[in-house]
């Protein structure tokens, strides 16, 4: 395994993990504006 493999995947983990956390938190914002109003 070579260094450069090894820092893309970290970046294309990283990358992913964030998208999935916003997406988790702006659906969860989305139903709890629903429900408040």
């Amino acid at each position: 395994m070579s260094n450069k493999l090894i820092k893309i995947i970290v970046i294309a983990l990283a990358v992913i993990g964030f998208i999935a956390v916003f997406a988790l938190f702006g659906m969860g914002a989305m139903m709890f504006w629903m429900m408040g109003t």
